[in-house]
């Protein structure tokens, strides 16, 4: 089974759960290197905040993909159902706006739960979220490629 075009709705409709646990279990360990990279606060307080901070992103991002969402609306308008639907164009798109306002998120929960300011190093956090959405992106697609069966069965329902 090969996909031609990407139906957003019907995948979140279908894997959301999945997904999001593949989220949440890639970016913990990410988001504890990158709160090791930072150097705030002790061992403790990085390993909590990497779960915090990974919680809470897959949550926002699985259950209210506002900008994920704002971003293929605009991107099929601008080119089109056709063109948008592709993978090779919306993938990346929706890795990136996943990856940004996961980003934003983690900036509010460094300032809230580290009591530092990560704005200097703004772009480490935005090149782990994206990082981190785009290898769950692509786990999710495989995982939905390779389990034909599952998405037949669902879609009859």
């Amino acid at each position: 089974m090969t996909f031609s075009k990407v139906d957003w709705t019907i995948l979140w409709k279908l894997h959301h759960l999945r997904f999001f646990w593949i989220y949440l279990t890639l970016g913990i360990p990410l988001k504890g290197v990158l709160a090791w990279r930072l150097e705030a606060g002790s061992t403790i307080k990085k390993g909590v905040c990497a779960v915090l901070s990974s919680f809470a992103s897959s949550a926002v991002n699985i259950w209210f993909p506002i900008l994920p969402v704002a971003c293929v609306l605009m991107l099929n308008g601008f080119v089109g159902d056709v063109a948008g639907q592709s993978p090779f164009v919306s993938v990346p798109v929706v890795a990136l706006s996943m990856g940004i306002e996961a980003a934003f998120l983690d900036w509010v929960l460094f300032r809230v739960s580290m009591k530092e300011s990560v704005k200097r190093r703004f772009v480490w956090v935005l090149i782990v979220n994206t990082l981190n959405a785009s290898v769950a992106l692509a786990l999710g697609l495989t995982w939905v490629v390779h389990h034909p069966t599952m998405m037949i069965a669902n879609a009859s329902y």
